[in-house]
């Protein structure tokens, strides 16, 4: 079951968070751009605050990788967090 932290984070168990991280990253992904790149924001975030691993983040940015039309996004995205 999903942590909510605050109306905007929400932490899943790794496991979890790598199925959803799959179904995101599907050819045709009922998830919008904006709904991954909450996925990889709310990783992010929750791993720097040491609530979750950062290796659960990393999984899921591995897994959004192939992306082809919203890659640029999820990275500026994933690039403002970590930077």
């Amino acid at each position: 079951m999903p942590t909510k932290f605050s109306s905007d984070v929400v932490q899943y168990p790794p496991q979890r968070l790598a199925e959803l991280g799959q179904l995101a990253a599907a050819e045709n992904s009922p998830f919008s751009l904006s709904d991954r790149i909450g996925l990889v924001a709310d990783a992010l975030a929750l791993s720097k605050a040491g609530y979750s691993t950062v290796s659960s983040a990393l999984q899921l940015i591995s897994t959004l990788r192939d992306e082809k039309e919203r890659e640029t996004d999820v990275y500026l995205r994933v690039n403002d967090l970590c930077g």
